[in-house]
């Protein structure tokens, strides 16, 4: 059975007990931060340090055994529409033989849905204090897959504007895609490691099946990396794709103006020719070669017939 309406007093009591699994939630304690580090150090007896660290927040994913407990440091990230940046929602774990104390400063949707999963079944609950560790790490690993499908969507979407459009914009979705998956990567790496330390360091609270059941976890957060570098893969080639398009695009404008820079050369070559002073009054000074009229068409000729023939040339 599972009994939720428990006081302090009575979870202090159960941790005691071998056949008893606790798991205390310490949600939104800004403002008593305090007594929420007293309360941890003296009733539940974990390490200063670890209680310290995970007071003051903004850690990197890892993993301390101090003998009779482990803590643990993971990331459950998010990712608002139209957000600039993931968000990576801080989650300390305090992990006993017995008991599973998690504190964090936001809500954590995976943490409900896990806790509404175990409470319609509370079989899940009685495997052991290791094996809740186990669902609960994957249940935040699982809400990394939603992420990484908005991402595929966005290189689809990308690609597309690359090819039709060439402007900033797709430039700069190209590299906001980048940093957000530079992000998820190296949390993701950093997870990994405290997997792997799971599932293979000799931790004397965790048992043989369950380590089993973190090596599976450790492998599914290789995929998980795997598939964020396949998608880092894709968003370098969009890159370059977009790099490509716009130099063809570049060279075809300046071939054109180039096109029409040679075509004029020779028109400038004889309206300046005879832009001299053949005609008007000092014509009859310098002696008539060939008349205005006939002068004046056969300007015009060369203008329309030199240019065709240097196209045809």
């Amino acid at each position: 059975t599972i009994k939720t309406d428990l006081t302090l007093e009575d979870v202090m009591a159960a941790k005691t007990r071998a056949d008893v699994c606790t798991w205390t939630d310490f949600v939104d304690a800004k403002g008593r931060e305090h007594d929420v580090e007293r309360l941890l150090i003296e009733t539940f007896g974990f390490h200063p340090i670890a209680v310290q660290n995970a007071i003051g927040r903004s850690q990197h994913p890892r993993l301390d055994d101090w003998g009779d407990h482990v803590t643990l440091v993971v990331h459950a990230p998010s990712l608002p529409e139209d957000a600039t940046r993931i968000q990576f929602r801080e989650l300390d774990i305090f992990f006993t033989a017995s008991s599973i104390v998690t504190y964090h400063d936001e809500a954590i949707p995976e943490i409900d849905r896990l806790w509404d999963q175990v409470a319609r079944n509370p079989k899940r609950f009685a495997k052991g204090a290791d094996n809740l560790l186990y669902q609960l790490l994957d249940a935040i690993l699982s809400g990394h897959m939603p992420i990484i499908d908005r991402f595929d969507e966005w290189q689809t979407v990308t690609e597309t504007a690359v090819l039709e459009n060439v402007d900033s914009s797709a430039l700069a979705d190209i590299f906001r895609q980048k940093r957000l998956l530079t992000d998820l990567r190296r949390t993701l790496a950093a997870e990994r490691e405290v997997l792997y330390r799971l599932g293979r360091d000799d931790l004397a609270i965790v048992d043989d099946h369950d380590q089993r059941l973190f090596r599976d976890l450790y492998e599914h957060t290789v995929r998980l990396h795997d598939l964020v570098e396949s998608l880092r893969d894709v968003t370098n080639g969009a890159l370059e794709t977009h790099l490509s398009v716009s130099a063809k695009r570049t060279n075809e404008i300046m071939k054109t103006l180039t096109l029409f820079t040679v075509f004029f050369m020779p028109i400038s070559f004889i309206a300046s020719f005879f832009g001299m002073n053949f005609f008007g009054g000092s014509w009859s000074e310098a002696g008539e070669v060939i008349g205005p009229r006939p002068a004046f068409w056969g300007t015009m000729l060369l203008v329309v017939i030199t240019p065709i023939g240097m196209w045809l040339w």
